[in-house]
């Protein structure tokens, strides 16, 4: 007996609204289905993640849940999620990443073991094609991922963060976290750009907390 699809987030469940990303909001998730083996489930998630041509909330979430109910087929999603990114042109690529990212952190285990082998090049890669708005995104993302695990350390591990921030920042880390003490202006002005957005969406949703306007 196969379950049934639950679209509605479990509690805690981390949900990238307007005080993450921007997204667009396309109109409801289709109808909840069934799966009966594998090669069903790798086909309609493949299709799913063609509709996600757009920021949209409600496909990602769709998505997610997805992958969290069907967390036993773990390695068809990361392979379905790898090829979608690849494939899709470089103004789609941001979408597909919001997902993984999403993934991630809502279920983390299996699929950040089945993330992290394509995680650096695949990041890096996209960095390269996509233009500048976009690349802000994902360094944003990327910071994110550095405390993002359940036990408050760096989502796919200590050298996949490591070697996507030396290769879009430049300098020199080592394992052990530690850094050489260079640290590159870019990366300067992209952490500084986050924290300023991070107090920013704090502001916004706390309009009448006078502490946090400090």
């Amino acid at each position: 007996m196969y379950g049934q699809v639950a679209y509605a987030p479990p509690p805690n469940y981390h949900q990238p609204g307007s005080s993450a990303y921007p997204y667009q909001q396309p109109p409801p998730p289709p109808a909840p289905v069934y799966f009966v083996d594998p090669n069903s489930f790798r086909r309609d998630y493949a299709a799913r993640l063609a509709e996600l041509t757009i920021n949209s909330r409600p496909i990602i979430q769709t998505l997610s849940m997805i992958a969290q109910e069907y967390s036993k087929w773990a390695e068809i999603v990361a392979q379905c999620l790898e090829a979608h990114i690849r494939r899709v042109p470089p103004w789609i690529k941001l979408p597909g990443f919001y997902l993984l990212d999403a993934i991630s952190k809502n279920v983390y285990d299996p699929y950040t073991r089945h993330f992290a082998p394509f995680v650096i090049g695949l990041f890096l890669e996209t960095y390269q094609q996509v233009d500048q708005a976009t690349r802000s995104k994902m360094e944003e993302m990327l910071l994110t991922w550095r405390t993002a695990s359940p036990t408050g350390k760096e989502l796919f591990g200590v050298i996949p963060q490591l070697a996507i921030e030396r290769g879009i920042w430049g300098g020199d880390s080592n394992p052990t976290g530690a850094t050489s003490g260079q640290i590159s202006r870019a990366q300067v002005l992209s952490e500084l750009e986050f924290t300023l957005s991070q107090k920013e969406r704090a502001l916004q949703s706390n309009a009448w907390d006078t502490t946090a306007q400090r």
